[in-house]
């Protein structure tokens, strides 16, 4: 009788702790599960969107962009013994990531002269430019969400590089790009571009703000440049700014609801190296200001705003901590705050970000891993508005 008694003890003292241990082991709704909790901030969610094995370099270049359901795209390389191909990923507002290569690109895009892409209410565009002998530009396009990719040439020209994507509040799809040393060009989608001036140029950016004026933003050695037009035909080109001594890269620019327009640009060089600029809805002049953000890489910049005009960036903070940073200030104030995502004492993150901002407020990232460890990945990070 006292065994049988003992038998039953250790038997409750077992289910007790089994018990025990479910509970344990099922984390409540506030526990992170993707294992990202302690390296980003309180109210960031992080996850990975991509993994391919160890030896492929995933999102050299990324490129983020929202649509109107607040539906998520990014276009990303992927890069194979130097052969690159595009890929896209798309998660519906609550749905699941869809990741696939872009039909047609498999090893077919060249990397060093760029690519971008944009949603109208109903399709997904995306521009780049091939790898082939006498290179040339395509557009390709599909449904958002369903559908395949439909390809088409839209500057044969070898020369044709650089180029970029808007999409006005009217559903237009809008194209700057560059032939190499012979000037800017334009078209909006279904006409061929032309040329608007004849100023060589790398990559720049291009916005059209709430009347309908387009702007592209370029730069000529040491010239920060800006080209706009209320018809397309038309245009006027000025210097906004001249930074001596530093070659200007990777200019983007942003335009928010009111037609402010919030633009920018790293510089060829290591420290304190991004200059910002700002132009009120009916002033004609920019202001200028150093954002403070000092040891940042210039392998991409990326300017976003939201519909209040609240501007951001992100950029790759390498001089102390290796990792992602996000800057953020009012349009009206004089001073960014910044803030570290993805910090890893042992992994570096973020050497190539983008960002874009949707109608409710919230924040979207698409970020690579930098160190060997995650450099084949791609990474999406959000936040919802406070």
């Amino acid at each position: 009788m006292k065994n049988v008694f003992l038998v039953l003890v250790l038997v409750i003292l077992i289910l007790g702790f089994n018990s025990c241990k479910k509970e344990i082991e099922n984390p409540d709704d506030n526990t992170d599960t993707t294992g990202f909790s302690s390296i980003i901030p309180e109210g960031w969610v992080a996850e990975v969107v991509d993994s391919l094995d160890i030896d492929i370099s995933v999102a050299d270049f990324n490129k983020i962009v929202v649509d109107q359901n607040n539906g998520v795209h990014i276009l990303y390389s992927v890069e194979a013994e130097n052969d690159y191909s595009l890929k896209y990923a798309y998660k519906a507002n609550g749905g699941a990531w869809q990741v696939a290569v872009i039909t047609g690109i498999d090893d077919y895009f060249d990397f060093y002269y760029g690519a971008d892409i944009a949603v109208t209410s109903t399709d997904v565009y995306v521009i780049y430019v091939d790898n082939v002998t006498n290179s040339r530009m395509h557009i390709t396009k599909k449904a958002i969400g369903s559908g395949t990719w439909s390809d088409e040439i839209f500057d044969d020209n070898s020369l044709a590089r650089y180029p970029n994507l808007f999409v006005d509040k009217n559903n237009n799809v809008h194209i700057g790009y560059t032939h190499a040393n012979n000037g800017q060009y334009y078209a909006l989608y279904g006409n061929i571009g032309t040329e608007i001036s004849d100023i060589s140029s790398d990559a720049g950016d291009i916005v059209v703000d709430k009347d309908g004026v387009i702007h592209i933003f370029y730069s000529k050695n040491y010239d920060f440049r800006h080209i706009y037009s209320a018809d397309g035909v038309n245009w006027t080109d000025e210097i906004v700014y001249t930074e001596p001594d530093e070659y200007i890269e990777h200019i983007s620019a942003a335009v928010d609801t009111a037609g402010n327009i919030s633009t920018g640009f790293s510089m060829n060089s290591l420290d304190n190296n991004i200059d910002f600029f700002y132009k009120s809805y009916g002033n004609s002049d920019f202001s200028f200001s150093k954002t403070g953000v000092v040891g940042v890489s210039r392998l991409q910049f990326e300017v976003a705003v939201d519909l209040s005009g609240k501007q951001y960036f992100t950029t790759y903070e390498y001089s102390d901590n290796y990792s992602l940073q996000l800057s953020e200030k009012n349009n009206t104030a004089s001073n960014w705050s910044h803030t570290l995502l993805l910090n890893d004492a042992d992994l570096r993150y973020g050497s190539v970000s983008s960002i874009i901002i949707d109608k409710d407020y919230g924040i979207h990232i698409s970020s690579n891993g930098e160190s060997n460890e995650v450099s084949n990945m791609l990474f999406y990070l959000y936040k919802v508005h406070e």
